[in-house]
């Protein structure tokens, strides 16, 4: 994984652990714990951190920490609100069941979200198809769905494993207690992540190129390209979906072959005069590239 950078929790007295390997991911909520119940052992720490990566399911919640534990210099208790909540990746883990997962949610450009909502820490679930309709942003749909957003595991690429490089964590970052993670980060801060103040984007972007005009009831071919924001060319498969508002898209699926693909567009039942746009996106984020052509 390449980058991590804080993410729209509002309360920064909430803090996550993450462990991550190349098949899964889990995650816990921590808060601060004034109450007189006794903290669990060192021992038993560690096992608690660990066994949710075989175990999954395990109700957490309610137990307490010593800071220490948890991280260097990090004093006082704290306790596990909501239940430590796991994602397995179906392409990387053989033995993980795809009927788990929605018929939609092994998609190319995904981010698996965990959801903070009335106090409780919810199971990853697939952010994309929520925002789909209304085409909102992250920040606009928190507030439609009244949740807070924890931690964001950004995958462009469905075929990859968890711990890729081509992936990214986004996480609450509290300025007080920070953060635990059993993997090496960079951090960056919410400001950073959103006005890319850190000269990158977690997501690839598509190029598209094509002729400005096309005969009537004739063919044009277009040329799809995927890069980084700063341009540089990402030599991976992705599969794109197509989409135009006039003529006939005889494939609206193609799959980008290290990063390109061309595929053709007819004019059919369109006059000389009138124009059409052609969109290219993935299937939860259309029209990430578009153009508009002209019928002569």
């Amino acid at each position: 994984m390449k980058k991590i950078a804080a993410c729209a929790l509002e309360d920064h007295n909430h803090f996550v652990n993450i462990f991550v390997t190349d098949e899964a991911m889990s995650v816990a909520l921590f808060s601060p714990y004034s109450g007189d119940q006794d903290a669990i052992s060192s021992d038993q720490c560690g096992t608690f951190l660990n066994q949710h990566n075989t175990s999954p399911f395990m109700l957490n919640n309610g137990i307490v920490v010593a800071g220490a534990d948890l991280k260097e210099g990090l004093a006082g208790k704290f306790i596990c609100i909501g239940k430590t909540t796991y994602f397995s990746s179906p392409v990387a883990a053989k033995n993980a069941s795809v009927e788990c997962y929605g018929s939609g949610e092994i998609t190319d450009r995904r981010s698996m979200a965990w959801f903070v909502k009335n106090g409780w820490l919810s199971a990853p679930t697939t952010r994309n198809p929520m925002s789909y309709f209304t085409k909102a942003g992250t920040m606009r749909t928190l507030q439609l769905e009244r949740m807070q957003l924890a931690v964001q595991l950004i995958m462009p690429f469905a075929s990859e494993s968890v711990t890729s490089d081509y992936n990214s964590i986004q996480f609450n970052y509290s300025p007080t207690y920070g953060y635990r993670c059993n993997l090496p980060v960079e951090e960056f801060t919410l400001e950073q992540l959103q006005n890319h103040g850190n000269g990158w984007s977690p997501n690839p972007v598509l190029a598209l190129s094509g002729p400005e005009s096309t005969e009537e009831d004739k063919d044009a071919e277009f040329s799809v390209s995927m890069s980084w924001e700063d341009g540089t060319a990402i030599e991976h498969d992705s599969e794109i979906y197509i989409d135009s508002t006039g003529g006939y898209v005889p494939l609206r699926r193609l799959v980008l072959s290290n990063g390109v693909g061309k595929f053709r567009i007819r004019a059919l039942g369109l006059k000389a005069g009138e124009s059409f746009k052609v969109k290219v996106g993935w299937r939860y984020f259309t029209g990430a590239a578009e153009k508009t052509v002209l019928v002569v």
